[in-house]
């Protein structure tokens, strides 16, 4: 198999967030796939804990 992608993150979500999820997807015009990645690769990350 040659994927450019070959590793897997499997998560579980509610109904709720799952339709949340599609509807964000589905505005932004991309695949899932593309949205997810962009969604944890391109944001910075702000720890608010203890704020």
């Amino acid at each position: 198999m040659n994927r450019t992608r070959p590793k897997q993150i499997v998560i579980r979500v509610s109904e709720e967030e799952l339709a949340q999820i599609k509807k964000k997807v589905e505005q932004s015009g991309k695949s899932q796939q593309q949205y997810i990645i962009e969604a944890l690769t391109q944001k910075q990350v702000i720890n608010t804990d203890g704020i």
